[in-house]
């Protein structure tokens, strides 16, 4: 507990020493200078930081947690939070990614709108984590079920999602209860959707988690802020687990930084919409991507040439 005191309210992320100066530099400077902290607790699990980087959050009001990297860190960030929820009851809690993130405006107001609820923005266009529902991660019982849910309903996006903390702290413990392997990327936010549809949830609105990749609301980044309608998104969000498949280049908080791969984001959303995500075998996958590479190189050459190398190596890693 940070100098024996604690803040109603926490705000937990998950890093390591790769995307550590990421955090410290731009996920932290910009909780620090656009949101109100007098009642929200920063609270980082470490799986390994480096010395100067845990010192440094340390010395700037972060609650460093020390943790167990066996699994990937996505999956581990929900066991490790609820340990931390049951010696630490906060009121309300906010998960949220540590390296693809950016805090804009304050978004505390969030923590009185429907307080006794999870919370969380629905993607406008679907990602395409249904692959993940099989039975290398879950029992055939529970495929069925997610199955179903995951075909009829909006994906909630789980890189920033909240709920009171006897909440989060279950959802922490059925995340690891009901997954097989923590060992890899994705299974988590199946779980988040199975729960939160369950339970009942809030939608919040999109400004909360702007997903750049599968949200349709038209961009525009001035001087290396993000607005959407003339106004500035509170969280922003630059994701994918594939490098190559994020669409904005040098993402991060202060000028200079953050370029618009239009022809990339085109391209992205129009192949989500496309294959309605990556539910398909991989072989309907493959024919899909080259049918879709076809009918967009005309326009769209070097994009759709980045694109069809960045969609095989995640081909590659499905299970």
């Amino acid at each position: 507990m940070l100098n024996g005191m604690k803040k109603p309210h926490a705000i937990f992320t998950a890093c390591d020493a790769k995307y550590g100066d990421f955090l410290i530099d731009h996920w932290l400077k910009s909780l620090q200078e656009n949101v109100d902290l007098r009642t929200l607790d920063p609270v980082v699990l470490d799986y390994g930081l480096s010395t100067a980087q845990r010192y440094y959050l340390e010395g700037h009001a972060v609650r460093v947690v020390p943790c167990t990297r066996n699994g990937h860190v996505v999956n581990l960030r929900f066991r490790d939070m609820a340990t931390v929820l049951e010696e630490t009851p906060y009121e309300q809690v906010v998960l949220c990614d540590s390296g693809d993130i950016i805090f804009q405006t304050d978004f505390t107001a969030v923590f009185q709108d429907h307080p006794d609820r999870f919370r969380g923005v629905t993607e406008e266009l679907k990602p395409g984590f249904e692959h993940y529902v099989n039975e290398d991660f879950f029992s055939k019982a529970d495929c069925k079920t997610l199955h179903r849910m995951l075909r009829d309903k909006p994906m909630v996006n789980a890189g920033f999602i909240l709920g009171p903390g006897s909440g989060m702290r279950s959802l922490g413990l059925e995340v690891v209860r009901r997954l097989k392997s923590l060992a890899k990327f994705g299974p988590d936010q199946i779980i988040v959707n199975d729960v939160f549809y369950r339970e009942g949830f809030h939608e919040l609105d999109r400004r909360y988690n702007y997903v750049i990749a599968t949200t349709t609301a038209e961009l525009e980044i001035r001087d290396g802020k993000f607005f959407v309608e003339g106004d500035l998104v509170s969280v922003v969000h630059n994701t994918g687990n594939v490098s190559f498949l994020r669409p904005v280049e040098n993402f991060g908080y202060g000028q200079g930084r953050n370029q618009l791969k239009k022809e990339l984001a085109r391209a992205l959303k129009a192949l989500y919409v496309t294959t309605d995500g990556i539910a398909a075998s991989r072989t309907e996958l493959q024919k899909r991507v080259d049918t879709f590479t076809k009918e967009m190189s005309s326009n769209y050459n070097s994009s759709v040439r980045q694109l069809e190398s960045a969609w095989n190596r995640l081909l590659d890693q499905l299970p």
